[in-house]
């Protein structure tokens, strides 16, 4: 039983020790004897251990019963995407909307969704989508970004799923979160957005359109041919990157481009980067800032 309640952060039920095969009366004894400490009507914890974070969800998933999991900060921390401690100081699960539990101690949601729990860490929780939805509905715009950077840089999820889920998907058009995500990436130019290659097709339109001289598309550059670069005129050493979300949302890769980017300059490059936000509604003034820095590169050449 020692090894079985450590297994499991020192939090059993009563059903899971009668399960185990103790009586009603060991039970009792122990709880009586303060071996087991009773936190709740029917959950016991191991009188002695500490109540740390993973013991006080175990808790609340017992008392939240069948069907339940947790959810928005609690299950963000979980998967490792909270930004503070803030978001496991009250536990928080989601049950079905029919069902009506009250327990001091813990932030309940009734919710119209249906739960499909997770594992992670031996506890039933909402998944990333799911999770990063949910506390898109109480979350700044700031704390949002950080959330979903995160989520994309430890690959909790994909974008193209994410997208797909918020954007496309059905299954949340009730949630209050959603349109607040929704709104979020239109903010930072991503609903929508495009696969990169119809990025870059969007971003030589607007070069044809406003006659710059014909870039070299794809050139691939360096010692080893390691780096793609979007756009080059090799004749003036002048790379245009476009950043489309699929390759450029997440921290590493953001990390990777800064990289490549100081040693294109290095190597005498000027580097122009503009996102998808920049190409679709400010495309007069990104034209126009390719267009004198060319000049002034050719004027020099």
């Amino acid at each position: 039983m020692q090894a079985w309640l450590s297994a499991h952060y020192g939090v059993i039920s009563r059903t899971e020790a009668l399960a185990a095969g103790l009586t009603p009366a060991q039970i009792k004894s122990r709880a009586q004897s303060e071996r087991w400490q009773i936190v709740s009507r029917g959950v016991y914890h191991l009188g002695g251990a500490p109540m740390g974070t993973l013991a006080r969800f175990r808790v609340a998933v017992l008392v939240g019963g069948r069907d339940c999991a947790l959810s928005h900060g609690s299950a963000a921390w979980l998967w490792g995407i909270a930004g503070s401690a803030e978001a496991i100081q009250t536990p928080t699960i989601t049950v079905p909307r029919s069902r009506l539990v009250r327990v001091s101690g813990l932030d309940i949601v009734r919710s119209r969704h249906a739960v499909r729990a997770v594992f992670r860490r031996g506890l039933p929780c909402t998944d990333p989508i799911r999770t990063i939805i949910d506390c898109a509905a109480g979350a700044t715009a700031e704390d949002l970004d950080d959330l979903v950077d995160r989520a994309l840089a430890r690959k909790i999820v994909r974008h193209e799923r994410l997208l797909k889920s918020v954007v496309a998907s059905t299954d949340f058009r009730h949630h209050r979160g959603r349109p607040r995500l929704v709104a979020r990436f239109k903010a930072r130019g991503v609903t929508g957005s495009p696969h990169p290659s119809v990025l870059e097709s969007r971003m030589g339109r607007l070069l044809r359109r406003h006659r710059i001289p014909e870039p070299r598309a794809e050139l691939w550059w360096g010692p080893d041919r390691s780096y793609r670069l979007d756009f080059a005129f090799p004749e003036v050493r002048l790379v245009i990157e476009v950043d489309g979300y699929a390759g450029h949302f997440a921290p590493e890769k953001q990390r990777y481009d800064r990289r490549r980017d100081q040693r294109l300059r290095r190597a005498g490059w000027t580097v122009l980067r503009y996102d998808w936000w920049e190409v679709t509604y400010d495309a007069a003034r990104v034209a126009q800032e390719i267009a004198g820095i060319y000049r002034e590169l050719a004027a020099v050449a």
